[in-house]
């Protein structure tokens, strides 16, 4: 049996409030505006002037609503009366990962924490690629271009900072390791855009 239903309501009344069970809490456990924009914790979920937010989840109880709508294509809204944020719990030797995507791929970009390496990493289309960031949590390495160098291996304190070469970087003298740019320069009184390399070291050590 198939049973199909349809809730609908007036702008100015909830399509759905759940309140506490004995419904001394100051605010509703779930609320669903007439718009249907979901509120947890608030039966005045907030949204931007484009109606972008589809959830709003109010910590702290009573009183931490801090009075600002979000930005537009803010689809969720976390807010509360004192720090705020977002935690990954998952097992040992596993990660926690925020992706990107777009219409033509479901992971453009990547940004995780590796636990079985105690590494985090800005990553690309693929894990282990050859473009990546990666940031030491137990040890003071930060890596460039490559992922999981050795260096970064079981809190090795090799080097702060280590770049190696991308595969694609190819440049006068090889695959470029670290260039330096002037952004602007000061000529005459005034700024101007200057190409100039500061400092170039390829991949051959030059």
């Amino acid at each position: 049996m198939f049973i199909s239903s349809s809730v609908a309501s007036g702008s100015s009344y909830p399509l759905l409030r759940i309140d506490h069970h004995n419904l001394t809490g100051s605010v509703p456990v779930l609320f669903v505006t007439g718009s249907g924009i979901v509120g947890i914790g608030t039966d005045d979920p907030r949204s931007d002037s484009a109606n972008t937010n589809a959830l709003h989840i109010l910590g702290g109880g009573a009183g931490s609503d801090n009075g600002r709508d979000p930005v537009i294509n803010t689809c969720l809204m976390l807010e509360n009366n004192d720090h705020v944020g977002i935690q990954f719990m998952f097992p040992n030797q596993k990660a926690g990962q925020l992706t990107w995507g777009t219409s033509t791929s479901n992971r453009k970009a990547t940004f995780y924490y590796d636990s079985n390496h105690n590494v985090y990493n800005f990553e690309g289309t693929s894990y282990g690629g050859s473009r990546a960031v990666q940031f030491h949590a137990g040890a003071d390495g930060v890596n460039i271009g490559s992922s999981n160098a050795a260096h970064m291996a079981n809190n090795k304190k090799k080097a702060n900072l280590h770049i190696s070469s991308s595969t694609k970087g190819i440049d006068t003298g090889g695959a470029v390791l670290l260039r330096i740019d002037h952004a602007e320069a000061m000529i005459s009184g005034s700024l101007t855009n200057n190409t100039g390399t500061i400092m170039l070291v390829t991949g051959s050590g030059k």
